[in-house]
């Protein structure tokens, strides 16, 4: 879900419009390090950018790999790190910036 602001006068001309202009936040999701998979996104355009952060803490997460994503259209796809010995469980976020 994207999120953003209007506001208006007593006219009914919007006078901040801050839903289409700054960051918004589009998708969010923990992947777990086994899952590969894919879904839409709406609003998903070339003004957005992703992000796939390891999350995984302790002594041996410097040795462990995010998922590999890919984005096609409105679909993002992404799969799993080959060895799930040095898999992570990632956080997948997608803001739109425009």
């Amino acid at each position: 879900m994207s999120y953003g602001l209007k506001i208006f006068n007593s006219s009914g001309t919007a006078t901040l419009d801050v839903s289409n202009r700054l960051t918004r936040l589009l998708y969010e999701r923990d992947l777990p390090y086994n899952e590969s998979s894919s879904t839409t996104v709406t609003g998903l355009d070339s003004d957005c950018v992703y992000f796939a952060i390891n999350i995984e803490s302790g002594a041996t997460a410097p040795e462990k790999f995010p998922h590999l994503i890919s984005v096609s259209g409105t679909t993002v796809t992404w799969t799993a790190f080959p060895n799930s010995s040095f898999a992570a469980n990632t956080k997948l976020i997608i803001f739109k910036y425009k």
